[in-house]
């Protein structure tokens, strides 16, 4: 059994008024103009509506891989033996503000990962990332 994240939730709710906001404009529409006019506008409703679903689908696909990518890193972080706790906890807002960052960590091989946070605790003590 797989049970739905907050997220997840969150995503199928914005789906499902995206649906209802587009029903309600189109049935606006039609109230007020001919049935040929209501063809038309109705067929322009529907490819609306589907662009506005697709659009939500993405960007719940994207923000989803993000956090995952974001989960992934942050375990893989805090096992890492080089890292000084104060450190991790920069790497922890790093992370929060990167999600390039944690895709990079994520993406390279074991060996490299651990030189890749020491430059990334560099640029963080220069203010690059906003991190404190």
């Amino acid at each position: 059994m797989t049970v739905m994240t907050t997220h997840q939730r969150r995503q199928i709710l914005l789906a499902v008024t995206a649906v209802i906001i587009c029903t309600v404009q189109y049935q606006l529409l039609t109230m007020t103009l001919t049935e040929e006019e209501q063809s038309s506008a109705a067929f322009i409703d529907l490819q609306s509506s589907i662009n506005c679903l697709a659009d939500k689908l993405q960007a719940s696909v994207e923000e989803t891989r993000v956090a995952d990518e974001r989960s992934q890193a942050l375990a893989f972080m805090q096992d890492e033996e080089g890292i000084v706790p104060a450190d991790k906890i920069t790497l922890i807002n790093v992370f929060v503000r990167s999600p390039a960052v944690c895709s990079t960590y994520v993406s390279a091989r074991v060996e490299n990962r651990l030189p890749y946070l020491r430059s990334v605790l560099v640029q963080a003590a220069g203010g690059y990332f906003g991190a404190p």
